[in-house]
C-alpha cells in the first residue's frame, strides 16, 4: 500500500500489509504502478486524487455520487493550475446513486 503524506514516518508500521509512504505524488503513483505490476491503481480521497490529477498522472476517474450530504470536507473539483478535460465514458444511474466514468484527456 502506498501512502501520500506531507510527512511519512521515521517508523514504518510493521505487519501483514507492506507501506511506502511517499511525500511526491509522482512518487506515490510510481511506487502504486510497481506495486499493481500492470493491474489498475486507485486513488481514495479529494486532496489524494487532487494531487496526481493536478500533476496529470490520472487515465480515468470513476466517481460515485450517492445521496448524502456530508457538510463538510474538500472538493474534489476546486480549481488547480491545470486545466483538466474530462471525456465521459459510462454514466449509470440507479435509484441509490449515480456512477460515472472519465477519461482524463492529456
Amino acid at each position: 500500500m502506498v501512502v501520500l503524506t506531507q510527512s511519512p514516518p521515521t517508523d514504518v508500521p510493521q505487519g501483514k500489509s507492506s507501506f511506502t509512504f511517499c511525500a511526491d505524488p509522482k512518487e506515490a503513483v510510481a511506487a502504486a504502478r510497481a506495486q499493481a505490476k500492470g493491474k489498475d491503481v486507485i486513488v481514495h480521497g479529494a486532496s489524494t486524487t487532487q494531487q496526481p490529477l493536478e500533476a496529470g498522472l490520472v487515465d480515468e476517474l470513476r466517481l460515485h455520487v450517492a445521496p448524502l450530504l456530508l457538510g463538510d470536507g474538500r472538493r474534489l473539483f476546486e480549481r488547480g493550475t491545470r486545466d483538466v478535460q474530462l471525456e465521459m465514458l459510462e454514466n449509470v444511474a440507479t435509484p441509490e446513486t449515480v456512477h460515472v466514468r472519465y477519461r482524463v484527456r492529456p
